[in-house]
């Protein structure tokens, strides 16, 4: 046993003095080189300037390392740091929390569409529509109708069996020379007016309607299938192209045998 232990403890010993030896080399290694010892790597923060601080260390910077760390830092710099009071009344008003009625901003914002309570409003609130584009709309409006004066009397649409038909109201003089009629207050065709039908009362008789053959769905119709006015207007368009052909000129000239005087007038030599 004995002689084990000794084995032990001059393995150790050698041991030991290699381990000295060796960093007693390193040492001078390093010492002639010029290197030095490695410090432990310290955990330093990366932070942004604040606005407001009584002590800061660069002014000149946005940036600057804060190798201390912890949380004494961000309690000095809540404490030295104040919110301005104009930005923070803008940013009331999207809080929904009252503030001066005689602010600018309020003012502005008052005719605002967006607000925060816009996802609440409904369809027609949301679609609010500007001062001239409301008085376009109204003129529109106005425009369909004639007014009050006249019963709201519509613009209808004006195709070409309704523009027929007010042709013919105008030429109604013509078409009926022996009925006495209003004359028509303008030359061209009217902006409003409407088509209506007309309801034979139970008090007249068979013969002074009209039948269904005979009733036409325009008045044009109507007069083309009348044979009494056809007529009528035949007779007297024979009549008009009778008294122009009388009146036109030259028709009371007498042409025939030219004397040898007359000739000599219109020359200008005598004889």
């Amino acid at each position: 046993m004995s002689s084990s232990v000794r084995k032990i403890h001059s393995i150790a010993d050698v041991s030991s003095s290699s381990d000295g030896s060796s960093s007693d080399s390193e040492s001078k290694a390093r010492a002639k080189t010029g290197h030095k010892k490695i410090k432990p790597i310290l955990k330093i923060s990366f932070r942004c300037r604040p606005k407001n601080t009584e002590e800061n260390p660069c002014e000149d910077q946005l940036f600057f390392l804060d190798a201390a760390g912890g949380d004494s830092f961000d309690a000095a710099r809540a404490k030295n740091l104040e919110i301005p009071t104009k930005t923070s009344e803008r940013d009331l008003l999207w809080c929904n929390q009252k503030i001066d009625a005689k602010s600018e901003v309020a003012k502005m914002l008052a005719n605002a569409v967006i607000k925060p309570d816009f996802e609440k409003l409904s369809v027609e609130e949301a679609n609010r529509k500007s001062n001239t584009r409301l008085k376009r709309d109204r003129k529109i409006e106005r425009e369909r109708t004639k007014g009050k004066g006249w019963s709201d009397m519509p613009a209808t649409e004006l195709t070409d069996e309704r523009r027929h038909d007010l042709e013919l109201i105008q030429m109604r003089d013509a078409l009926d020379p022996k009925t006495h009629y209003r004359r028509a207050d303008r030359d061209v065709l009217p902006k409003y007016f409407e088509v209506g039908k007309i309801v034979e009362g139970k008090a007249d008789y068979y013969s002074s309607r009209m039948t269904k053959k005979e009733r036409k769905r325009t008045i044009a119709e109507e007069l083309m299938n009348d044979h009494e006015l056809i007529a009528k207007n035949r007779r007297r368009y024979e009549e008009i192209m009778k008294t122009k052909a009388l009146t036109r000129r030259g028709a009371f000239q007498k042409r025939g045998f030219i004397s040898k005087r007359s000739q000599r007038k219109k020359q200008g030599t005598k004889k």
